[in-house]
């Protein structure tokens, strides 16, 4: 059987719409336009033709396109000071230096200059160590690209195997953490792997990214593998790729051609990485704070006057905490998030109902909800005293709180005071520490995602969590272990 193909414009198209609704969205609620830069340096043909391409594509789709183009003999001193000014642009949400730079440019000198809320592409180290350790950040847009091909396919990610050919910072790296994030089991592989063909005989998903022309041969495809080839080398007169397409098309289940495969989408994940910094640099709904419950009475199912409450508060701008999910299950999450944009869900104890687990309660699989709220760091807001007096669970042993934090979903504690006027939040980190046993460490970290799920700016997040509440914990300590002394 001939394998379907997944033809990046196909895949660029579809993200392409999702954009524009976005645009439109950010538009009527800001008066704002996104403003995405490029750099580039010298007249490299393919440097130029990548980045024409980029500012027709940006301005067709509606954002404000920037190029900047100086000469390749321009000091580094002179990049940086351009690369200070886009920082400083209040108009420019998203940009990008176009690589290879000149030999007597450092370009880590100049990646690094890059104000990462602004480092459209997702190179700066800032961003990759968010992408390491689970935080939102702006994926670097080549291994964005190759997961938005693996969702085209719609076949599941979660427990399959993954081979990586090639292990650099704008694919294999960061594309193995976007895996994993997905719980896909990863094999990185390069030069040095012995038993390469066996390796990637075992690959649910396949993905290469040598740049050594027809390297993946037919033999080395599992049948019905999802194959992407991302490695493009002239050969002749035209462009070949890493994987040998005439032998692999009649073994695999799925496969990216060359030209035409992740090429056309990597413009469009930059613009979607702007996009993003747009949103928070505007400060999208930032006027403020409602909170809707959509699982009590008044709310009915599906509700009656919140369509109404939503649409207003989202013209004015105001941020929304919705608490979802104590009466009627998934289902009323789903509707926060599609109803209004929530940018939190508050009593979200029944997303469980999305998720199986095995006899030691550790989750083995995740529907589509419980994905998406992982995927996006959507924050969980627990309140466990007052779900149990409200009859969200049924008793405190019970509560999914500890299988939410250990699984990795962006979990803090809070307080009801709506329903319990005695709660406290010195009471709900007792109780989570004398029933489910969290430490001080595991107390920091839920304190730091309580931060991160805040209405406040990014930097002054930022601030609170590296001069308040990291130093905070850090002597709290020094203090309990001088007592022990």
């Amino acid at each position: 059987m001939t394998a379907k193909l997944i033809k990046g414009d196909e895949v660029a198209n579809k993200v392409r719409m999702e954009i524009s609704a976005e645009l439109k969205d950010l538009y009527e609620k800001t008066d704002q336009v996104p403003g995405l830069a490029v750099v580039i340096v010298g007249e490299n043909p393919a440097s130029l033709s990548y980045v024409i391409n980029k500012e027709k594509q940006s301005k067709k789709l509606g954002f404000n396109s920037e190029v900047y183009r100086l000469p390749a003999d321009a000091s580094e001193e002179k990049i940086l000071k351009v690369i200070q000014q886009l920082n400083e642009d209040d108009k420019i949400h998203g940009f990008m230096v176009q690589l290879p730079l000149p030999e007597h440019v450092d370009e880590k000198v100049i990646i690094d200059a890059i104000d990462p809320e602004k480092d459209a592409e997702g190179t700066h180290p800032i961003n990759m160590g968010k992408l390491f350790s689970d935080e939102k950040g702006y994926p670097a847009c080549t291994a964005y690209s190759i997961m938005q091909m693996i969702e085209f396919t719609r076949q599941p990610v979660y427990g399959k195997t993954a081979v990586l050919i090639g292990r650099s910072n704008i694919v294999g790296k960061p594309l193995s953490l976007l895996l994993l994030r997905r719980n896909a089991s990863i094999s990185i592989c390069h030069s040095y792997t012995n038993d390469l063909p066996e390796i990637c005989r075992e690959a649910d998903i396949l993905i290469s990214a040598s740049g050594k022309p027809e390297l993946v041969r037919g033999d080395w495809v599992k049948p019905g593998a999802i194959v992407i080839d991302v490695g493009v080398t002239p050969v002749g007169d035209k462009l070949t790729g890493d994987v040998a397409f005439e032998e692999v098309k009649e073994i695999a289940g799925w496969v990216s051609p060359v030209p035409g495969g992740v090429g056309p989408i990597t413009i469009t994940m930059l613009m979607k990485n702007t996009l993003e910094a747009a949103e928070l640099a505007v400060g999208f709904r930032n006027q403020g704070v409602v909170g809707f419950d959509l699982a009590g009475e008044e709310g009915g199912y599906p509700p009656k006057k919140h369509i109404d409450a939503f649409q207003y508060i989202k013209e004015k701008n105001f941020h929304i905490t919705i608490h979802a999910g104590e009466a009627f299950g998934k289902e009323s999450i789903w509707q926060a998030i599609q109803i209004c944009g929530a940018h939190r869900i508050g009593h979200a104890t029944r997303l469980i109902e999305d998720m199986v687990f095995d006899k030691n309660g550790n989750i083995i699989a995740l529907g589509e909800l419980a994905q998406y709220i992982l995927d996006t760091r959507l924050p969980l807001e627990i309140c466990l005293l007052s779900n149990v007096h409200t009859g969200a669970v049924d008793k405190i042993e019970n509560h999914p709180f500890i299988k939410l934090y250990k699984s990795k979903f962006r979990v803090f504690l809070n307080t009801d005071d709506r329903l319990m006027s005695d709660t406290t939040l010195t009471k709900e980190y007792l109780t989570a520490s004398e029933l489910f046993g969290i430490n001080l460490d595991d107390i920091e970290k839920l304190n730091i995602n309580a931060m991160k799920s805040s209405f406040l700016k990014h930097t002054e997040r930022l601030e609170y969590i590296y001069k308040i509440i990291k130093p905070g914990y850090q002597k709290m300590r020094e203090n309990l272990l001088s007592l022990k002394i």
